[in-house]
């Protein structure tokens, strides 16, 4: 993906596929194995970076997935996941954010509830 997007007429063929391709690596987010949640969970930061993605479609399912993954036990993976959040927080809409994360505040995983509280603070200190 990155030799891809570092040559810019490869970039501007694949932006058309850029968000049917978010919605597919959005299902590797949630895997078990280490190095396939890690992978995906970079793509995504990617996309949201290069600001390709129509991020809209799948933003619900995206932020769903990602804080149901900062149970993980591999501090690694939860970093990861607090960075792309904190790219949705920055870029897109911090209230739409801080709305659905709020619903995770009594997870049963403390891991999450601690998550839940940064992101929130960030939406907050963001949207102001």
């Amino acid at each position: 993906l990155n030799s891809i997007l570092a040559q810019s007429d490869k970039k501007m063929a694949f932006m058309p596929y850029a968000t049917a391709f978010l919605g597919f690596i959005i299902q590797y987010i949630k895997d078990i194995n280490f190095k396939i949640s890690l992978t995906a969970i970079n793509i995504t930061n990617k996309l949201l970076v290069l600001n390709m993605v129509a991020v809209n479609k799948y933003y619900k399912q995206m932020v769903t997935v990602l804080i149901e993954k900062l149970s993980d036990s591999k501090v690694i993976i939860r970093q990861a996941v607090l960075k792309c959040c904190g790219l949705l927080i920055k870029s897109y809409q911090p209230s739409m954010f801080g709305h659905q994360a709020i619903l995770y505040i009594q997870h049963t995983n403390w891991h999450v509830r601690e998550g839940i509280l940064h992101l929130v603070a960030n939406s907050l200190i963001v949207q102001s």
